[in-house]
This record gives C-alpha cells, structure tokens and sequence, in this order.
C-alpha cells in the first residue's frame, strides 16, 4: 500500500490509530492525516489547537521516517474523506472505533459510514 490516509482528532483513541498505521505501514508509503472539522463544532481557536494536534501525529511518524502530508476540511466527516480518499487515490483509510458504549455492536458514525461508502480498503481501529 503506497497512499494512506489516517483520521486525527487528538483523541486517545486517534493516536491509538496513528501508532498501530505506523507499525504495520511500510516506511516508504506516503501517509495524509486528516481531521474533517463540522459545523456544530463552536470552540473558539479550533484551527489552531487542531493544527497542534496535527503537527504532533505528523512529528510522530516523521521520527519513524514516515513521509506524512497533513490536511484540515470543514463539512460532514465521513462525506469528506471518502470523497477525498477518492479524489486523491488512497489505498487505504485508517480509522479509530468511536462508537457510543450504548451501542456497542455498531461502529461510530464516522467510521460506520465511511466503510460503507469508502471505495477503498477501510481498516477501523478498537
């Protein structure tokens, strides 16, 4: 797989993804961290602590000779990266699990929809 794009939001479990991508990617792939900012989200300086966010997961996979490109949208999360995954011919998409406990037998809405309509390979990460 030469072209991964992995989800970031400075969750736990986002950077539970980002480690596991960068353990079983090859170093010579060309990762793309993405977070898909929505329009419900009202927190002053988002942009900004969203860039740390990144430049942090960036640095991550640098230090581990990673080739790593860094992306920030507005609009519906899963539209948005499948839609990106497509446009930009990804291999592979990683995803964290953000399903509601509640709801324990389904995945998180993000990641539910982006399996469903991704037209890539999708691995969803627990």
């Amino acid at each position: 797989m030469k072209k991964i794009l992995v989800g970031v939001d400075g969750t736990e479990k986002s950077k539970k993804t980002s480690h596991i991508a960068a353990d079983l990617i090859n170093p010579e792939s060309e990762v793309t961290l993405i977070t898909v900012i929505t329009e419900a989200v009202k927190e002053e300086n988002i942009k900004e602590r969203i860039k740390k966010v990144m430049d942090k997961e960036a640095n991550f996979f640098k230090k581990r000779g990673i080739k790593v490109k860094k992306e920030i949208h507005y609009g519906h999360p899963a539209e948005i990266i499948c839609n990106f995954a497509a446009e930009n011919n990804f291999d592979l998409i990683i995803l964290a699990d953000k399903k509601d406990e509640k709801r324990s037998f389904l995945l998180g809405g993000t990641s539910d929809k982006v399996v469903r309509h991704a037209k890539q390979a999708v691995m969803v990460v627990k």
